[in-house]
């Protein structure tokens, strides 16, 4: 029987993928129409497994059932692994559950092996995988769309990926054959979805509305904050206004907690441990996820689920405890949007619509919780598991030049970009470039000067994140530029270095000397590689500055104290100062170089001073000098005050800022007794 007629080209078909931890989906927009497409067994979700037999490789439902009886060789939430380094905290946590295998790659970053009979075991990239379910959304809705080929299209990525994440999103597509038109965030897609359904009522009113999209999925978890503008001429913004989320948060997570809890009682009543590294408990840890993943969905519409282990237990969950077991997850949730509220300088009043996009949402804790946080029912007029590729799909058709006439062109996406990104000075200050939330396409430049004395070449480590201090935030690349003339250093610009990010959110860094260097004009680029440190090490040390609350101002008031003084005594330097006072500025030089190797110029990562700890080491450096604490001359030149030995006294704060200091810690000491003595009394009760 002769099958459908094929096209050769898939000439004015564009594609919206959703490529998610748990799920897959995919739409196609092809004569002002989208359409969500049925993978091969009819479905439109398509679980994100990828399995590998004797005879092919599996994606999807064949995939998950393949896991059950070969664990080792079905692969899944592959999304979490992309763009991380092995030494990830978060690798580290979810490779512990993971029945597969991970290793570390020559990259440093993640490589997962499948056994195999010939070669002992295969090798894979995340991106390889991913590649492998990116190319089975394009071979779906080839088949769906009567085409031989389709090849261009938008894919979709948590708000919250960092550049890593995103560059090895596009490196997936590319692998899979597509023509990556544009990475588009979650949220956003899905609030274009919202608005291209007209669900908003924006048509009818004429007026901007503020939304907040709330997405939660099955690993990633994201909160935007947008505004839906309908203008005079009938076409509609989509600006992003403020994102915040958690890239290891969503509906895996609730999962592993079910069966954490159901182990427990299995290992109670039968003695079986499901966690133990042999075959036949791999092989019913597999089972019991997919129990523990269909027990969830079951309680998002009923009170009670069952739990069935063929020949090991049956037991019955119910509502309530599957949110006794998740509810600092869910409430972590709330947090989120109550740090994008205030990021954005927002009440609760201030939202028109929460509009819910991933599976996850569909939980009834969790619209329970938005509900009592904002008063309103949120909106789930559209299908949650669909909306994102929808949404990605319209995109699509906005951004191919021939469609702009047509409905989807109508809607314009603003897009922001989720961190800050910038430049590691001396003692692991984090200089900003640009800032979160900035528009995208964004561009940051910054001047820089030799910071030593014979200094030939330059290292600019670049960062994102949101803390004064580069080690605890996410190391990107590098780049070195080499060549400079030696000579004394006098706080002069000698390089221009400049980050562009472009429309799909992924970061491009380049470098030109300015002055004291034979090739000026030459750019230099940066060159980008997986990690979060340097060192083994340098993960303690991520993990405990994310569990602690650093006073990010009081840091950055101490970086700019420690600039002035460098650039004051260079500016001494510059006025020929006698041979004595040339002798103090030279050392105070030393002494900031010597500080900065001493915190970990020479790794990402090194121990750190606490503002406080640094401030009173600089007060008693200058009090050893000149005898007295330093309160700042109103007469006479510098020269006269290194006369006296009083250079030292540049290491501590300005005039009136000691008093602040010392008041400061006053309080925070009275403020530690108080605690002490309510718990003292707490502990009478």
């Amino acid at each position: 029987m002769a099958g459908p007629a094929v096209r050769a080209e898939g000439e004015g078909f564009l594609m919206g993928i959703d490529l998610g931890t748990s799920t897959c989906c995919v739409a196609i927009y092809h004569g002002d129409r989208v359409e969500i497409v049925p993978n091969r067994i009819g479905s439109r979700i398509t679980p994100s497994y990828v399995g590998f037999s004797k005879k092919e490789c599996l994606i999807g439902n064949p995939a998950c059932n393949h896991s059950f009886r070969c664990p080792k060789e079905c692969i899944y939430e592959v999304k979490r692994m992309m763009g991380r380094s092995f030494l990830d905290p978060d690798i580290q946590r979810f490779k512990e559950s993971w029945p597969f295998q991970v290793a570390e790659g020559r990259d440093g970053g993640v490589l997962i092996q499948v056994p195999n009979e010939a070669e002992g075991h295969s090798s894979f990239e995340p991106e390889e995988i991913s590649a492998k379910l990116l190319a089975e959304m394009k071979h779906i809705a080839e088949v769906f769309g009567g085409v031989e080929a389709i090849t261009d299209a938008v894919i979709t990525v948590p708000a919250y990926f960092n550049d890593r994440q995103r560059e090895a999103t596009k490196k997936a597509g590319f692998r899979a054959g597509l023509n990556v038109l544009r990475l588009i965030n979650e949220p956003t897609a899905a609030a274009v979805g919202y608005a291209h359904q007209r669900v908003l009522g924006l048509l009818e009113t004429n007026e901007s509305r503020r939304v907040m999209v709330f997405d939660l999925g099955g690993g990633t978890f994201d909160v935007s904050i947008i505004t839906l503008s309908l203008r005079e001429d009938g076409t509609y913004s989509c600006r992003v206004n403020m994102v915040e989320g958690d890239p290891c948060l969503g509906g895996a997570d609730f999962d592993r907690r079910i069966v954490q809890h159901v182990a427990r009682i299995v290992k109670e009543r039968t003695e079986i441990d499901v966690f133990k590294p042999d075959d036949n408990s791999r092989r019913l840890y597999a089972k019991l996820r997919e129990a523990a993943i269909e027990a969830k969905r079951t309680l998002s519409a009923y009170m009670e689920a069952e739990i069935y282990l063929e020949g090991v237990i049956t037991l019955m969950l119910d509502r309530g405890t599957f949110e006794a077991i998740n509810e600092d997850l869910f409430r972590k949730c709330i947090a989120i949007v109550e740090k994008a509220l205030v990021a954005a300088r927002l009440r609760r009043t201030d939202i028109s619509d929460v509009v819910l996009a991933g599976g996850s949402t569909r939980i009834p804790r969790v619209k329970q919780l938005l509900r009592d946080f904002f008063g309103s029912e949120p909106r789930e007029t559209v299908h949650v598991e669909e909306v994102v590729a929808y949404g990605a799909a319209i995109h699509a058709a906005a951004i191919v030049s021939q469609q702009r006439e047509s409905i989807a062109g109508d809607i314009e996406v603003l897009d922001v970009t989720p961190y800050s990104i910038g430049i590691e000075l001396a003692c692991d200050e984090m200089a900003v470039l640009i800032s979160k939330t900035s528009d995208v396409p964004a561009k940051g430049e910054k001047q820089f000067a030799l910071s030593h004395d014979n200094q030939t070449s330059m290292r600019f480590a670049i960062y994102e994140g949101e803390s004064a201090f580069c080690s605890h935030n996410y190391f990107l690349g590098e780049l070195r530029v080499s060549g400079f003339e030696p000579g004394l250093a006098d706080g002069v610009p000698v390089v221009n270095v400049i980050l562009n990010i472009d429309e799909h959110g992924l970061l491009v860094v380049e470098a030109e000397p300015t002055a004291r260097h034979s090739q000026r004009g030459r750019t230099w680029q940066a060159g980008f590689s997986r990690g979060v440190a340097k060192s083994r090490n340098g993960i303690e040390s991520l993990q405990s500055s994310m569990e602690s609350e650093t006073d990010d101002a009081a840091v950055r008031e101490c970086f700019a104290a420690r600039a002035r003084v460098q650039r004051l005594a260079w500016k001494i330097r510059d006025d020929n100062p006698s041979p004595a006072a040339l002798s103090r500025v030279n050392e105070v030089l030393g002494s900031l170089r010597t500080e900065a190797q001493r915190e970990g110029q020479d790794e990402m990562v090194g121990t750190r001073l606490s503002p406080e700890k640094r401030m009173r080491e600089r007060r008693a450096f200058c009090q050893s000098e000149s005898g007295k604490p330093f309160q700042r001359r109103r007469g006479g030149g510098m020269s006269r005050a290194l006369g006296k030995g009083a250079l030292k006294e540049m290491f501590v704060l300005e005039e009136g800022e000691e008093e602040e200091e010392e008041k400061k810690e006053e309080e925070e000491k009275k403020e530690e007794e108080e605690k002490e003595e309510e718990e003292d009394k707490e502990r009478e009760e």
